[in-house]
Parts: C-alpha cells; sequence; structure tokens
C-alpha cells in the first residue's frame, strides 16, 4: 500500500466512461458518488463511499459545458479535501483553457490557464495528472501553484498506429510553422523527411488557411500531427494543398478533437485518408466516420495513475519521442 493510503478512484459525470475504462484496467471499483442539481441550478456532490486517508484519483473530462465540468472537478476535489482524503490527484485528460496560458503586452486579459491551476490548488488538488498540454507553460503554472505536475502524451502512439496503417514511410508535416520544432523531433525520431505548411489564421473564429508548403511532398504518403483540433480546419485547409503537391495518402493524428456533426462532415467531404484522435475528449464516443479513428488512452493513464500511487516515475511512459 502507499504511504498515502490505499488507491481509489473517481469520476465526475462527464468522465463516467473514460473512469470506468480506468477502473476496469486497474481492476479498481469506483467510488459511489450522488453528483446532480438542485432545483435552483446549483451543484451536488455527496460522496456515498469513505475516503479518509486515501490516495484518490478525481477524473474529470473538460468537454462542452467546461466551466460546468471545471466546477464540477473543484467541487469534488473540495469534497474530498473536506472528507480526509490523504492525497488528491486531479486527473484532466485535457487541460481546460491551456489556450489561454499568455496575453499581449498592454491588453487586460486574464491568463486563464494559471487561474485553472490556482484555483485547484486552493481547492485541495496535490497533483494534475494530463495529457499533451497546449503549451508548456502549464507546467510551470501548475508548479508555481505548489502541485506536482505530469503530462503523459499520446503522440508517439498516434504516430505508430498511422505508421502501421500506411505500410509506407512517411513524410511528416507540421500543421503551421509554430509546430515545426515539435515535427522536427519526430522526424528525427523515425529517420524521416518533414515539410511544413505555412498557415494563416483569420479574425477570432478560429478559421485557417494553408497557402504555402516548405518541403517536398510530391509521391509521399504524409502525416501531420498536433496536439488538438478544434473543427478540424487546419487538417482540411492543408489536405487540399498537400494533395495539390502531389502527395499520396494524406494521414493526421492529434490527441485532442473537439468534433462536432458539421465538422465530422467537412472531413468526410476532404482530402484527409484518415484522421486519428484520442478519447481525451467525450465528444468523440458519438463519432462515426470511415475516416475516424478513435484510440483509448484510458489503459495509459491507468498505469500512470497506478505508478503514481506507487511513488514509481512514469516519466518514460507515453514519451513524445
Amino acid at each position: 500500500m502507499s504511504s498515502y493510503g490505499p488507491l481509489k478512484i473517481l469520476a465526475c459525470r462527464a468522465a463516467e466512461n473514460f473512469g470506468g475504462q480506468i477502473g476496469i484496467e486497474l481492476d479498481e471499483q469506483l467510488l459511489q458518488k450522488d453528483f446532480g442539481e438542485y432545483d435552483n441550478d446549483n451543484t451536488r456532490v455527496c460522496l456515498e463511499d469513505d475516503v479518509r486517508g486515501s490516495d484518490v484519483f478525481v477524473i474529470q473530462q473538460m468537454a462542452p459545458p467546461v466551466n460546468h465540468n471545471l466546477a464540477e472537478l473543484l467541487f469534488a476535489v473540495g469534497l474530498l479535501k473536506q472528507e480526509s482524503a490523504a492525497r488528491i490527484t486531479a486527473v484532466v485528460p485535457y487541460y481546460p483553457y491551456a489556450r489561454s496560458d499568455w496575453c499581449d503586452e498592454g491588453e487586460r486579459t486574464l491568463i486563464t490557464a494559471a487561474f485553472v491551476a490556482d484555483m485547484l490548488h486552493q481547492a485541495g488538488a496535490h497533483r494534475i495528472l494530463t495529457m499533451d498540454p497546449h503549451s508548456r507553460s502549464i507546467r510551470g503554472f501548475v508548479i508555481q501553484s505548489k502541485m506536482n505536475f505530469d503530462a503523459l502524451s499520446a503522440t508517439k502512439m498516434l504516430r505508430e498506429q498511422v505508421k502501421d496503417t500506411s505500410g509506407n514511410s512517411l513524410v511528416l508535416v507540421a500543421p503551421d510553422a509554430g509546430s515545426a520544432k515539435y515535427i522536427s523531433k519526430h522526424a528525427e525520431a523515425m529517420s524521416t523527411p518533414y515539410a511544413i505548411i505555412d498557415k494563416r489564421r483569420t479574425g477570432h473564429e478560429g478559421k485557417t488557411e494553408a497557402v504555402n508548403i516548405v518541403g517536398d511532398v510530391e509521391g509521399s504518403d504524409v502525416l501531420m500531427l498536433d496536439d488538438e483540433t478544434l473543427t478540424g480546419g487546419t487538417f482540411i485547409s492543408a489536405s487540399q494543398l498537400l494533395k495539390e503537391r502531389g502527395a499520396e495518402r494524406i494521414f493526421a493524428a492529434c490527441t485532442h478533437a473537439f468534433l462536432n456533426e458539421a465538422a465530422v462532415k467537412k472531413i468526410e467531404d476532404s482530402k484527409l485518408d484518415s484522421l486519428f484522435i484520442t478519447n481525451t475528449i467525450p465528444l468523440v464516443e458519438q463519432i462515426t466516420s470511415e475516416k475516424i479513428t478513435v484510440i483509448t488512452v484510458a489503459e495509459m493513464f491507468a498505469k500512470a495513475i497506478r505508478r503514481i500511487h506507487e511513488d514509481k516515475s512514469i516519466k518514460q511512459m507515453g514519451s513524445k519521442h
């Protein structure tokens, strides 16, 4: 047994399916709870099991409504602290507000990613376990909030899945200049060439347009890698340009996918041959498309939870490269 007591798993409502998968992998029953809303729309969080002196991992997925799910996670952490859990780890496969990690000079904009870390610490969390955070600054925010931080990565697993599907050598493609360094490290690990998409974002609606390619993709299968996609727009725009430049099969992979029905339809109508994503966002459970493959990361999280509970390193788990 860990010095923090017995291992216990609590799944918030948005993460019940994902938490159930983790529980199966760990051969652990989820804590019984009574979460809901009162008539005045206030959230009720109640535990039916004892957690005193326990090492508790509370799981929440940040699908829309994100603010509601974040509040429920905070309440759950606060409840575990109130009930004398020895250690509390917030398991958030997708770290909320990760894109709000900076502001331009002169802007009066909250750095919300840091504020989320502060709130989780104040609620009573000792550690955050997440996957492929959008920015490296997230680690700094969490540590500054006096919590431990662990980040898994699904990128290598996704990359290998695409490699097995293709069966051919791949040219890696950075979907924008900002990810060029990230892609170059993967290309080095795979001993494969890479190219860079010159992408322009228009307005505040998240729309993007691929305008040029730096590198040679003619006659090759290509793989675009990114940490998240909101609509698939970057991949869709880039796939059209890649096809025009002579690419054969076009694959894309990302860890976090916020895809609605309209986005899935656009992907199906695009030049993309296949999109590989994970189940960090529960929205993907409703996707039915021959072009989209959903890979579960529950086993990876279960292994990480077990190792954290046993005070073992998870440094080599889900390595980015």
